[in-house]
């Protein structure tokens, strides 16, 4: 706003404004960078206990089982399936909920702003989530058709190598 009513030249711009600027940008990435730090920290653990909690749970659930599903399965395929899903919940699950959620937040936010300014521009911004939205959808149905097809790679990759280390 200063610098609007300097270029109109009504009143002039003080170069203190520049120093205030500065010390505004600086105190802005140290918190952005405190706050990223702590995100991070907390999400790592949150992770960690889920996936503990539920290796735990596996192990249970394994003790139980009749030693004719091992003769059924391969320990390769029963190592893979239990490693690959508890390893993307403990490394990515939680900040792909984060990211999701941020990411809406951020989309809430910035459509209130923008409506604060003008409407119409607003409901344009509106409309581009919601195409965002759909589109993000179709590539999650599509995604989860060829999750099966990694899926069983892994599983075929893990039995050779549990296969090979069991040969030599």
């Amino acid at each position: 706003n200063k610098i609007i009513i300097d270029s109109q030249g009504s009143q002039n711009l003080k170069p203190i404004w520049a120093f205030y600027s500065l010390l505004f940008l600086i105190v802005t990435i140290f918190f952005n960078f405190l706050f990223d730090y702590l995100r991070a920290r907390y999400q790592e653990s949150i992770g960690i206990e889920l996936a503990a909690r539920d290796r735990q749970k596996v192990g249970e659930v394994l003790k139980r089982g009749s030693l004719g599903y091992f003769t059924k399965h391969s320990t390769g395929e029963i190592l893979s399936d239990i490693t690959t899903g508890l390893d993307i919940l403990e490394n990515m699950g939680i900040r792909m909920v984060d990211k999701v959620v941020g990411g809406y937040i951020s989309v809430l936010l910035i459509f209130i702003s923008i409506s604060i300014l003008d409407i119409r521009f607003g409901l344009i911004a509106l409309a581009g989530a919601v195409l965002s939205f759909v589109f993000q959808v179709c590539i999650s149905k599509n995604s989860e058709k060829r999750s099966v097809t990694q899926l069983k790679a892994t599983q075929d990759l893990s039995g050779a190598i549990v296969e090979f280390a069991r040969g030599l």
